[in-house]
């Protein structure tokens, strides 16, 4: 499987669980989330893109920023995009905009995790390819 598709892969594993765990809280709680677990899961939905971005900003530095911009993109825009439509089903109105302004957020994380990858690619020895 390429780069991208290891490290969007990555991404999605790490952000999606959390992103489910806070739609069925929301779902089972009649109140909003408690900050608390609202900040930890966002935490941990946001943290997805950057390890993907550190995948490709690691292994391929060529455009590793444009890739890690692309897989961040796509990783937080599928799940805005899954929110707000759980948020149509439901009959509420998602905010407007919401789906590009995090799609753009993701893009941004996962320029970071490129940036922190490239500089990791630096700093250690080449490694070796089996």
């Amino acid at each position: 499987m390429p780069l991208f598709g290891r490290a969007l892969g990555a991404a999605l594993a790490i952000a999606v669980p959390p992103m489910l765990v806070a739609q069925i809280v929301d779902l089972l709680v009649e109140d909003d989330l408690p900050a608390l677990l609202t900040v930890a899961l966002s935490i941990l939905v946001f943290a997805g893109p950057v390890v993907g971005g550190l995948l490709v900003g690691r292994d391929a530095p060529r455009f590793a920023r444009l890739q890690g911009a692309l897989l961040g993109l796509l990783a937080i825009g599928a799940i805005a995009a899954l929110g707000a439509l759980r948020l149509r089903v439901a009959d509420e109105d998602p905010p407007d905009l919401i789906v590009p302004a995090l799609a753009l957020w993701g893009g941004l994380l996962g320029v970071i995790g490129a940036a922190a990858g490239r500089s990791l690619a630096r700093r250690t020895p080449a490694r070796t390819r089996s």
